[in-house]
Parts: structure tokens; sequence; C-alpha cells
């Protein structure tokens, strides 16, 4: 609704200004056939409606900008992430916190695999022993030969390693063909993590009430 109201203030405020130009137009071209005793009453119409027209175009210039605002906002809404459930997300921002790397912590690759891995309990077993936040390190080759992995779970498997280092490979048609909605969703969170990271405004405090 708000947005709507912005675009319709918008116009409104465009087709004033284009009157008022027309009108500021007008007064220019009367100002070459105007006499000595119409032209200081001519000046007055003229710069009336040339503050006008100022008012105008500052009042759209903070209009344009409320919109570019709201659609920003309204563009980073729906790219949000969303947890499994509240035991999902304590255990992410838990886990979060014992990174001790403040770089590894902040950074869209661990988290976007420390998100997967929260997520299932299953996968977490299997890949937390090979992903080290201490040294930066996710030893996706022994993980492979030493666990063994559903189909579904070695999809999410191969993701986590391809949102951390590209070393393995995941198709769009795997995540969509293979994955029941709940893994999908996973999925499709941590790719969004992994764009757009976690806000910088969030305070490492907070965190501790998921400890």
């Amino acid at each position: 609704m708000l947005k709507v109201e912005i675009e319709k203030n918008i116009q409104l405020l465009k087709n004033e200004i284009e009157l008022m130009e027309k009108r500021v137009e007008g007064h220019k071209k009367s100002l070459l056939t105007a006499t000595s005793e119409t032209v200081d009453e001519i000046l007055t119409k003229m710069n009336k409606d040339s503050s006008r027209l100022g008012q105008l175009e500052v009042s759209l210039d903070i209009e344009q900008k409320k919109l570019k605002s709201y659609e920003k906002e309204e563009h980073m809404n729906s790219m949000k992430i969303s947890f499994l459930s509240n035991e999902h997300e304590k255990l992410f921002y838990k886990m979060r916190q014992q990174i001790k790397n403040e770089s590894y912590r902040k950074g869209k690759e661990y988290l976007s695999v420390v998100f997967l891995i929260a997520g299932n309990d299953e996968l977490n077993q299997k890949v937390s022993p090979y992903f080290d936040t201490t040294v930066g390190m996710f030893d996706s080759e022994a993980m492979f030969k030493n666990e063994s992995f559903s189909h579904g779970l070695s999809v999410l498997a191969r993701l986590a390693v391809n949102l951390f280092n590209d070393n393995e490979k995941v198709t769009p048609l795997e995540l969509i063909g293979v994955l029941d909605d709940e893994k999908f969703n996973l999925a499709l969170n941590a790719i969004i993590l992994r764009k757009n990271g976690i806000s910088s405004s969030y305070e490492c405090s907070d965190e501790k009430l998921y400890m």
C-alpha cells in the first residue's frame, strides 16, 4: 500500500511539474511582447510559478528517494534467510558464536555451511569433523571418503562444499529433483545466506542468548 501511495504521489508531482514548466515557459514568451505596463505583472507571476516549480522538484526528489529506499528494503526482505525451526536458529547462532576467528565468523562461505549443518542432525554429524573453523579448512575429500551419505544428504553435503570453496558441483536440477521440501528450503536459504551474508549490525553479545 505504501509503495502504491508513493508511486501515486510521484505521478501527481510529475504532472504538476509539467504544467508549471509550461506556465513558466508561457511567461517567458509573454515577456517578449510585454509592454512597460504589463512586464512587472508577468515577472511577478513567473517568479511565483518558478518558485513553485522548484518546490515541486524538491518534493519529487524526496518521493523518488522514498520509493528507491522502499524497493531496496522490499528486495532485502525478500532475500532474508528463513530457518527451519527455532531449534535450527538457536543452533546456528550457537555454532556461529563458537567460531573464534572474527573473519570466519562473518564470512559468508563459513556461515552458509554452518546454516546447512545446523539444519540437519545427520549432516552435522558427518560434516562437522571435517569442517575446521579454527584454521579455516574443509577437508571434503576425506569426508566423502570416510562418510556414507544418502542421495539427498549427499546433495546437501556437496552443496556445503560448493558454497565454501567450489570443490564440488551441484546443479539446480539436483536440488529440485532430489531434495524433499525441508531439505530444499534448507539449501535455498543457505544459498541466500552465501549471497547476502548476515547483517553487520548483528551483535555477538546477542548470540550468547543461544548458548
